[in-house]
């Protein structure tokens, strides 16, 4: 697998990205990550104690690509376990795990994880940046890493 970028992280240092990953981080869907704040309402609690969704699942990347390679997975099925840490947490909506709550409370009976959501907008970023490929194969290794397996 080739790596052509890399991004400076507080935690793991220099995490290198893929080309495919490349490209879905630079898609408004995964630029909103930015926005979602990691830890939902703590910093009203501890104001120092915040950061975002978009630098996590960067590490989350990081950290699959660390499993892969221990177990010696074969590349192309890093790259989509990459991917799916990446993408992991895309259906985050505001306040995070407590947006969650919101929903159900809401709307009593109506099933809404943010995992599928996740999913979603990942199609959603594909379809933003048409030069993000990813067969449909590996669309539902992603989904299935993701979601679970239904």
């Amino acid at each position: 697998m080739e790596y052509r970028k890399h991004i400076m992280d507080n935690v793991h240092g220099k995490i290198a990205v893929t080309d495919l990953e490349y490209k879905i981080i630079n898609t408004s869907i995964f630029k909103r990550l930015k926005g979602i704040k990691q830890l939902g309402t703590v910093h009203e609690v501890f104001p120092t104690g915040e950061h975002t969704r978009f630098p996590h699942s960067l590490g989350t990347m990081h950290t699959a690509r660390k499993w892969c390679e221990a177990l010696k997975v074969d590349p192309r099925n890093q790259e989509m376990v990459e991917v799916a840490g990446l993408c992991h947490d895309l259906g985050h909506g505001p306040f995070s795990h407590l947006w969650e709550t919101f929903v159900k409370e809401a709307n009593p009976g109506f099933r809404w994880e943010h995992e599928e959501s996740s999913f979603k907008m990942l199609l959603l970023a594909m379809d933003e940046n048409q030069e993000i490929k990813i067969d449909e194969k590996d669309l539902l290794f992603i989904k299935e890493l993701i979601c679970g397996n239904e």
